[in-house]
């Protein structure tokens, strides 16, 4: 036989667990990832889950690394796929398909920056925002003109 204060504690259990359940089917949950550190520079990750089921919408910033300043004229790629949808104050924003990506981010005179394999579903939302670091390994040569 059970007594009061347990039975009690057993539906105070199941009142939090079905509150939480119903909270997340609401609201999506995050998956935050965070910051991803690289010699190339570093790339911050949050992938929100929801019951939808459009196609997982993709979206971030190309930033500078040391500045945090947004990089004008960037690029992205999925897996190989070059997107050219990057703004001039560095921002992207599009929808993919479901599956397994990698994302690549690349700027003349910086670092190309690759992500992880990251698999996606339907209804997810992928926040990246890439902090490419300079290239010093690479110089503009100009070619001297002779006058």
């Amino acid at each position: 036989m059970l007594n009061t204060k347990t039975m009690i504690n057993r539906n105070l259990i199941r009142s939090i667990i079905l509150t939480t359940l119903v909270y997340t089917a609401f609201t999506g949950c995050v998956t935050k990832q965070g910051l991803i550190k690289k010699t190339q520079g570093n790339y911050d990750i949050s992938i929100t889950k929801s019951n939808s089921n459009g196609d997982p919408f993709f979206y971030g910033v190309i930033k500078e690394y040391k500045t945090n300043d947004p990089l004008n004229g960037g690029i992205i790629k999925i897996d190989n796929k070059i997107i050219n949808k990057v703004n001039n104050a560095g921002k992207f924003e599009f929808n993919i398909k479901s599956g397994r990506h990698t994302f690549t981010s690349m700027l003349m005179g910086y670092y190309i920056l690759k992500s992880e394999n990251i698999k996606v579903f339907n209804g997810d939302t992928i926040k990246i925002d890439f902090y490419l670091k300079p290239d010093t390994t690479t110089k503009l040569i100009e070619p001297k003109i002779n006058r």
